[in-house]
């Protein structure tokens, strides 16, 4: 029996698509996060949150960061190519995309795409190109770095360019940090660091910091799954596929 669409699921979706967008989105993951909680948690160790990681430079005077994290079975050299093959119109975001709810990324590795190359741009989600919604390949160190950077505007997500030195901005960097922990284990480490102009509106940034914490958690715990299901033996694909769309009906999309 097909559900009609309740009246604030529609506005909803129109508001993710709309400039306050990502505020709403956020939101919306925060709220969902209160119903898993277990998605609120960094995973994150304070040795790790404290740690020194390439890519600290890339913001001046950082006012917000996060470090999240999470342990895969498997060593980097599995973990790495589904890092590398992130990205809106690639491989998608493994559950994180914030712009389009419905994108539970790739389930397979993707042959015909290329290896991740300094300067190249990565997309958000629907409606963004280099202009808007796009964070520029930084840092590729194969297979331990990757790093992420924008300047845009945080109304409009249009991006800036920062010699023009904008009245508004969110300046971020969002690595990606592999160690090899054990024979066959790997520590994926998620960090996000942010400047904000004017520097009073990190207070909305501390309050939707519950809600990127959900979305982060989602793409790490995404390419834990991908990784330990490929790994296994033949004949899981079903199940593999039946995890990653459990995961990514963790949070509700009515909410």
């Amino acid at each position: 029996m097909m559900r009609l669409r309740t009246a604030p699921e529609d506005i909803l979706r129109h508001l993710r698509r709309t400039s306050a967008g990502g505020t709403v989105e956020y939101a919306a993951q925060l709220l969902g996060g209160l119903t898993h909680p277990e998605l609120l948690r960094s995973g994150a160790t304070p040795e790790e949150e404290r740690r020194s990681l390439p890519g600290d430079d890339l913001v001046s005077r950082v006012m917000w960061e996060a470090t999240r994290g999470v342990t895969i079975e498997g060593p980097p050299a599995e973990v790495w190519p589904w890092v590398a093959q992130m990205g809106y119109g690639r491989a998608g975001w493994y559950g994180w995309n914030p712009l389009d709810r419905e994108d539970t990324g790739a389930y397979r590795l993707l042959t015909e795409i290329p290896p991740p190359r300094v300067g190249e741009i990565w997309l958000d989600g629907p409606g963004c190109d280099e202009t808007k919604g796009a964070w520029k390949l930084k840092t590729v160190e194969q297979p331990w770095t990757l790093i992420l950077h924008s300047v845009r505007d945080p109304i409009t997500g249009r991006e800036l360019d920062p010699a023009d030195r904008p009245h508004l901005l969110i300046d971020s960097a969002w690595g990606f940090h592999l160690d090899h922990i054990a024979a066959d284990r790997t520590r994926l480490l998620a960090r996000t660091l942010i400047r904000v102009e004017p520097s009073w509106a990190i207070l909305t940034l501390k309050w939707m910091g519950g809600g990127d914490t959900v979305m982060q958690r989602r793409l790490l715990d995404g390419i834990k799954i991908r990784v330990e299901a490929t790994a296994s033996a033949p004949g899981r694909q079903s199940q593999f596929e039946g995890a990653v769309r459990r995961q990514a009906q963790e949070v509700p999309p009515t909410l």
